[in-house]
């Protein structure tokens, strides 16, 4: 995935006059446009949930109704595109939760040694990566209309403060972008999804070669499912056992993100409508 070069985040430090969470803020954002390539996709949800406390500390400061009444038209497409954030965490999480329920039923039988009907647990369980990555594909394109959104738009010239406050927002709107792109990335799998995103980072290609190791151990399993052998049935068992953590830590981190999105939305929406 290419680096999100419509960040903006200047590399001196903000004017003395600034507040010292709008400072820390602006640190966060640099941090995260500089190192988020190199980061797991875990890891870059833990940098957005920390930007998004502070975001919160800002939204809460006296300064910043007075900028965001002067930008409101600005600001109320913010809060559209936050709704298709919301909304894209959300698909994500229920395709996550439709994979798990069938990788939970295909460990269940691998850890019995029930080979069984293993052939249609396996089966079930690629189908549902399948339809997971087409939903996947699907949210791109909302996403980067907002990407666009957020990166267009004029600021008033009025204050420097007021701008800094509104860049923050924009800023904290691309990161967004960029953390729902990468973890949707994480798992989609069909080589024309993944030609779709054109990878670049080593992250991104490492996280199709697990699934592809993983997708190889299973179509060995129910080739020979009439004789699975233990050291092929072991090795399968722990590639899902690997993927269905990294499943559920990014479940996890979805929700945090969501739950960020949704208390800055209503923050902004009191603000406009005080």
């Amino acid at each position: 995935m290419e680096t999100p070069v419509q960040y903006h985040v200047r590399s001196n430090s903000l004017p003395s006059r600034s507040h010292p969470i709008l400072q820390e803020l602006s640190k966060k954002l640099l941090f995260f446009c500089e190192f988020a390539t190199k980061q797991r996709p875990e890891s870059l949800v833990d940098s957005l949930v920390s930007v998004y406390d502070s975001l919160d500390d800002l939204l809460h400061l006296p300064l910043v109704p007075e900028a965001l009444y002067r930008q409101d038209r600005w600001v109320c497409q913010m809060l559209e595109d936050s709704l298709q954030w919301i909304d894209v965490c959300s698909r994500m999480r229920d395709s996550i939760s439709c994979v798990k329920e069938q990788q939970l039923r295909l460990l269940s039988a691998l850890r019995r040694r029930d080979y069984k009907g293993l052939e249609s647990l396996v089966r079930a369980y690629m189908s549902s990566r399948k339809e997971m990555g087409m939903e996947f594909a699907k949210c791109l394109g909302p996403l980067r209309k907002t990407c666009r959104m957020v990166s267009s738009g004029s600021l008033s010239q009025e204050s420097t403060q007021h701008n800094e406050v509104l860049e923050a927002l924009r800023q904290v709107g691309s990161a967004t972008v960029f953390v729902c792109e990468s973890l949707l990335s994480r798992f989609i799998w069909q080589s024309r999804v993944s030609a779709f995103f054109k990878p670049k980072s080593q992250l991104l290609n490492c996280a199709i070669v697990e699934w592809d190791c993983t997708k190889l151990s299973l179509i060995a399993l129910y080739s020979i499912a009439s004789k699975v052998d233990s050291l092929c049935a072991g090795d399968a068992l722990r590639q899902l056992e690997s993927l269905e953590e990294s499943m559920s830590r990014i479940d996890d981190r979805l929700g945090c993100i969501k739950s960020r999105l949704i208390r800055t939305r209503v923050t902004l929406l009191n603000i406009l409508t005080i």
